[in-house]
């Protein structure tokens, strides 16, 4: 999972991870490191810097954490999401191949890619930019796309390249057997004088995009101790 906002719940959020079986959590955000940091398991208590606190200080058996390594935006900034990095209209693939190898040529540490729709509407070379990346990724033959469930597998079992093919996580398509379509209707809620994280110190705007129409709006914006907006 990963919170809202990459704001941490400590060990409450833990707790639930736990209790409710979770693999793993993506939330918490590194500083500028080199060589970049790999996934861990929660067995022993966190020694990674904690960005937005509360973060946990117990250990959580069996609970893995993937954290967002940061991107350096080539314009001395970082950044843990495309979609919040500065590029120039001609060096998107320029910061995709940078950061790879940063990961690639020290202890390869996985790079996570998280994109959102508004990435692709920023500039219109994105998207060029991202598939010559992905393409040139490709000719490899050590380096895999997967997701972060196939990376914590591979490592709970490490398996070298010459059986690789035969590693049954990386192997099975997964499938939902029914998947619900499109809402037909569907309306965004709007909510005002908000100041929850990452805002704290002036009332912002959140929106929540929702199947149904604005009677179906829950009163209170969702959040933390009250995630169904009563």
């Amino acid at each position: 999972m990963r919170a809202p906002y990459y704001q941490m719940g400590g060990d409450s959020q833990f707790q639930m991870l736990y209790d409710n079986n979770f693999l793993y959590d993506s939330s918490m955000t590194t500083l500028m490191r080199d060589p970049p940091l790999w996934p861990y398991t929660m067995d022993f208590k966190s020694e990674q810097e904690c960005n937005n606190p509360p973060c946990p200080i117990k250990p959580w058996e069996g609970v893995w954490e993937l954290p967002l390594n940061y991107f350096d935006d080539l314009h001395n900034s970082s950044c843990h999401q495309l979609d919040a990095c500065i590029a120039d209209k001609t060096s998107w693939y320029d910061l995709l191949k940078t950061n790879f190898e940063r990961h690639y040529k020290t202890n390869r540490a996985p790079l996570h890619i998280i994109l959102r729709a508004n990435w692709f509407y920023r500039q219109s070379n994105v998207l060029k930019d991202l598939e010559q990346f992905l393409d040139e990724l490709a000719q490899n033959d050590d380096v895999y796309f997967v997701t972060m469930t196939q990376a914590v597998r591979w490592m709970q079992n490490p398996t070298p390249l010459n059986r690789i093919s035969s590693f049954e996580p990386w192997n099975t398509c997964q499938v939902a057997s029914s998947r619900d379509g499109n809402c037909d209707d569907h309306t965004v809620c709007i909510y005002n004088n908000i100041t929850l994280p990452p805002v704290y110190n002036e009332p912002t705007y959140r929106y929540m995009r929702m199947c149904g129409t604005n009677e179906d709006c829950p009163r209170m914006y969702p959040w933390v101790d009250n995630p169904m907006g009563n």
